[in-house]
This record gives C-alpha cells, sequence and structure tokens, in this order.
C-alpha cells in the first residue's frame, strides 16, 4: 500500500506541476517553455532572408534621414508599409548594421504570442487556455518565422494581440479594449497591407456582442481608425509615393490559375483585359524575340531557354493566343513587370484590379471554384504553388524548416535578398549548424519529427475547427432568437471562438483570392488555428467525457 501512495503521490505532484492551474503559475510555465524552445532556435537556427525584405530597412533609413523614396524604380515600395521599417529602427540597425536586434525583437514576439492566446480564450476555457499555449509552443508555430527576415513574425504577433483585445472586450465589455483593439489592428495594418480588413470584420463581434452600449464606442474608435489610417497613407506618399493597389496580387492569382479550370482570356470579358491583350500585343512587335519588353525579362532572373521556348519562338500574335489561353508565372511576369501596360505602380494595380473584377464577373464559377479550393487547401493541405520559371498547374511544394533542415550545413544559407549590408550579410551567410555538433543529432531529430507532424497535425486542426464552427453557430443562433441560453456550451464557444474564427477566415479569404496556399501563409495562420482547435478539442472531450458519464450510470442503475 505504501508504494501504492507514493506513487499516487508522485501522480498528484507531476499533475501539479505539469497540468493546468492558476493563471499566475499558468502564465510563468507557458513563458518559461516558451523560453526554453526559443532559445535553443535562436542559438543553433538559421536565418532566412525573404526576398524584398531589404525594402523594409531602407524605409526605415530614409524615415531617419528624410531620403525621398518616390522614383525608386521598378515599381517603388508601393507593397510596403512603414510598420516594419518602425521595428528596424527600434532594432539599433541604421546604427549597427546588424540583424541581431531585429531578431531579438521577433522572438520576444514569439514569447509573447502563446501568452496572448492564452489569455484569449481562459476566460471561458482556462484548461484549454493552457494546454492550446503549451501545444503551440511545441508545435514551434509562435518562433517558426522568429528568425525569418521579413514581415510575417510582426504581423502574426499584431494580429494574436488582436485577438486577444477582441476577447477581452466580449468578455468584459470594458470599452477600453475596442480601443486597444483599433491600435492593434493599426499596427497590423502598417505591418502588412492585407491587415487593413481585419479592423471592418473584428467590430461587428464587438457590436454584436457588446449591446446597445458599444455602438458609440465603435462608431469613435472607427472614425479614429479612419483618421489614423489618412494620416499614414499621408505620410507613405510623402516618403514613398503611390500606394499600390491590390490588383497586382489578385490579377496574379486569378490569371495564372485560368488555364487550370478551362478559363480563357478575351477581350469579351471587359475593356481592361481587352487592354491587356492589346498591350501586350503592341509590346511583342515586331517579334517577341526583338522586344525590348521580353528583353526586359532578363533581369528578372528569368532563364534564357524559358524565354526561348515561351517567347521568342513565336509572332507577337501566337504570343497574345498562348498568354490568352496557357496561363503561368512566366506570362503573368510579362503582363505585370514588363512596364508595359502602365509606366506607375497605381497605374499598373489599378487596371489589374479592374481586370480581375472583369474576369470574376465573366467567370463568376471559376472564381468561386478558385478561392474555395485555395481556401479548403489552406486549411486542412497547405503548400500549393506554381513553379516560377514552369508551365505545370499547382503543385504541391517542398515543406522547408525556417530553421534549416539537414541540407542547410552542406548548401548554405538562404538568402533571397542579396541588398543586405555587408555586416547584416555576414550574418545570414553565417550557419549556426555547423558549429554545434553537440547540438545536430537532437536538432534534426526535432526537426524530422516536426516535417513528419506537419500535415498530420493541420488536419486535426482543421477537423477540431469543425467542431468549433458547427456549435458556434449553434451558439449565435441562439444568441440571435432568444435572450435564454438553453445550451450553455454553445454560448460559451460562440463568445470565445469568434474572434479567432474571424481572423483565422479572414486571413484564409486574402490569401485563397490574392495568393496561393503556399506553406509560408500556413505558418502564419497556426496559432490562430491551435486556438479555434483547441476550443474544439475542449468540446470534443467534453462531450467524451458526458457519454462516460452516461454509461457509467445506466450500467450503475443495472
Amino acid at each position: 500500500m505504501s508504494g501504492m501512495a507514493h506513487v499516487a503521490d508522485f501522480s498528484r505532484s507531476a499533475s501539479a506541476w505539469v497540468g493546468a492551474g492558476s493563471k499566475g503559475f499558468d502564465l510563468i510555465r507557458i513563458y518559461a517553455i516558451g523560453a526554453v524552445v526559443a532559445f535553443f532556435f535562436l542559438w543553433v537556427g538559421n536565418i532566412w532572408v525573404e526576398p524584398g525584405s531589404v525594402d523594409y530597412i531602407n524605409i526605415a533609413q530614409a524615415m531617419l534621414s528624410g531620403t525621398d523614396l518616390r522614383d525608386n524604380p521598378p515599381n517603388g515600395f508601393s507593397g510596403r508599409d512603414i510598420g516594419v521599417a518602425l521595428i528596424w529602427i527600434a532594432s539599433g540597425f541604421p546604427l549597427t548594421g546588424s540583424l541581431t536586434g531585429f531578431i531579438i525583437i521577433q522572438v520576444a514576439m514569439g514569447l509573447a504570442i502563446p501568452i496572448f492566446c492564452y489569455l484569449a480564450i481562459r476566460p471561458w476555457f482556462p484548461k484549454t487556455a493552457y494546454y492550446t499555449s503549451i501545444a503551440a509552443i511545441l508545435s514551434l508555430s509562435p518562433i517558426l518565422l522568429s528568425k525569418y527576415i521579413h514581415h510575417d513574425q510582426p504581423y502574426i504577433f499584431f494580429t494574436v494581440m488582436s485577438l486577444y483585445f477582441v476577447n477581452k472586450y466580449v468578455f468584459t465589455r470594458d470599452s477600453r479594449y475596442v480601443y486597444l483593439l483599433m491600435i492593434s489592428v493599426f499596427a497590423v495594418g502598417i505591418t502588412r497591407q492585407a491587415g487593413w480588413g481585419l479592423f471592418w470584420v473584428l467590430m461587428p463581434i464587438c457590436l454584436f456582442f457588446g449591446g446597445p452600449k458599444s455602438y458609440k464606442h465603435v462608431i469613435l474608435a472607427c472614425l479614429i481608425f479612419v483618421g489614423a489610417g489618412f494620416l499614414n497613407s499621408k505620410y507613405r506618399y510623402s516618403l514613398m509615393g503611390e500606394v499600390g493597389v491590390p490588383g497586382v496580387q489578385i490579377f496574379q492569382n486569378l490569371y495564372v490559375n485560368t488555364s487550370e479550370f478551362g478559363v480563357r482570356l478575351s477581350a469579351d470579358m471587359g475593356p481592361n483585359v481587352r487592354l491587356i491583350l492589346e498591350r501586350m500585343y503592341e509590346c511583342s512587335l515586331p517579334s517577341p524575340a526583338e522586344s525590348k519588353y521580353v528583353k526586359k525579362l532578363k533581369n528578372f532572373n528569368m532563364p534564357p531557354d524559358f524565354i526561348q521556348e515561351q517567347f521568342s519562338d513565336y509572332s507577337a500574335s501566337e504570343l497574345v493566343e498562348r498568354i490568352a489561353t496557357k496561363s503561368h508565372l512566366g506570362y503573368a511576369s510579362y503582363i505585370m513587370d514588363s512596364g508595359c501596360l502602365a509606366a506607375s505602380p497605381a497605374a499598373l494595380g489599378q487596371v489589374l484590379l479592374s481586370a480581375s473584377f472583369e474576369i470574376a464577373k465573366s467567370q463568376p464559377t471559376y472564381v468561386v471554384r478558385l478561392f474555395l479550393r485555395n481556401s479548403l487547401r489552406l486549411l486542412y493541405n497547405p503548400g500549393w504553388l506554381h513553379n516560377t520559371f514552369g508551365t505545370e498547374p499547382q503543385f504541391q511544394g517542398g515543406l522547408l524548416f525556417p530553421f534549416g533542415d539537414n541540407t542547410t550545413a552542406q548548401e548554405g544559407g538562404n538568402i533571397g535578398d542579396p541588398r543586405l549590408p555587408e555586416l547584416a550579410f555576414r550574418e545570414a551567410s553565417f550557419i549556426p549548424l555547423e558549429r554545434q555538433p553537440a547540438f545536430i543529432t537532437f536538432y534534426y531529430q526535432i526537426y524530422d519529427v516536426w516535417y513528419r507532424s506537419y500535415h498530420p497535425i493541420t488536419i486535426i486542426l482543421g477537423s477540431l475547427s469543425g467542431v468549433t464552427w458547427i456549435l458556434m453557430v449553434i451558439g449565435l443562433l441562439q444568441r440571435a432568437v432568444s435572450s435564454r441560453t438553453v445550451l450553455p456550451l454553445p454560448a460559451r464557444v460562440a463568445e470565445a471562438a469568434s474572434g479567432p474564427t474571424v481572423l483565422l477566415l479572414a486571413n484564409v479569404a486574402i490569401t485563397a483570392i490574392a495568393d496561393e496556399p503556399r506553406y509560408r501563409y500556413d505558418f502564419s495562420l497556426l496559432m490562430l488555428k491551435f486556438t479555434v482547435a483547441g476550443i474544439g478539442c475542449a468540446i470534443v472531450i467534453q462531450l467524451i467525457m458526458n457519454l462516460i458519464e452516461f454509461w457509467r450510470i445506466r450500467f450503475a442503475r443495472r
């Protein structure tokens, strides 16, 4: 008996240390576990420099020096904003020229992300909040992009912060959180332009759950947000010039998939599609082989053999026919990057956005099918893209570990933007795995588990999210038709899950219509997926416990 008592004592003690507890104790353990994981990869993980990331460094230096970036070719900084540049300034990069400060800030963000996740759902599901945060940390979701040099990690951080504030308002009805939500979503917007729309899908949640007293605060927050956005756009224009509209990305996504879905570009679609086809013909004269616009494609690292096979071997009229019927990224680059269609980024974006609307109007079934395919793949089976210099349909690309896999030490780092200053370039070129023999085996085991479990975990998260959404809809309908709560659990699910669901689905929708369901975008969604799925997991466990209790009582009566 004494041995069994010791085992029981040990079990209770282990449960007390590992299991969910008080808020303060939970936060300490979430931070401690997150810190161990984050600092391990800070020490041994590789740096990944995304193409275009140096734009933010140049913006930061221009903000400090007053340099005018408006005439920067070829498309200026039309797709960038000042948020990440401010982080570069805060990191001390303009003084040091080192990536270290920026990476440390991103690692600090990674430590805070699971804490915001925990605090966002704890009011309704305390144990679920704790276990969800721990599971997210062990999946590496909060720090996966912490050494990825671009806007992704700040975007995730401010998005999860916005999740915390919207859920905090839903639970407390405290108007202060509406304004804090406004500030956090503003930070999302100036970090990545796709984030501007998140404010307008979160405000209805505040209105729905906040009651009549919420209207004046929501309206005031909207006015402040619009005013702040206007001031930001004025400053941004004075610094970088015209703000590009999202037409380029949307058109590329719609165009590249047309031939795969059996859709042909036609002048009958509308005046802007007609303009595109006419300009492609004019710019291909006297022949694609002699066209200065086709020759310009070499500046975008397009292989000469690809240019020969896809452009130069045809007449101008034949090339336009191929552009209309055999879409791929090479032809999309000719339309968007050659300078043939429009002289300025804003004009180019406007033509392509209008052309996108014309394609959608003439082929609505195609757009819906494309949107649903990309959305479902992003939710359940991500990693799909088109080959930059290929003609094949969308395929599932390789799943790459941002910190480096077992080929990193042999092949070197991933520096997609060679414009890095000298010191930063040397830092990005350094491969920590080459100098960490004690960690090599352990590191690769972690990578192997992560690689093998990525898709199974994605499917599990998607399935649990489906459970959450079913009960969330029940809860919302219940709340809408009656003030009396018939089923307590769906009501709690609706309050806890509305914020993360809207943020997740809004991001999925933006990506599905404007880009491809590649792994990089899924990395940005993982924390939202874990949050929604964590609630679904709690429901499934509760249903199982209820079923066990039902059968226990039934057998006891017999």
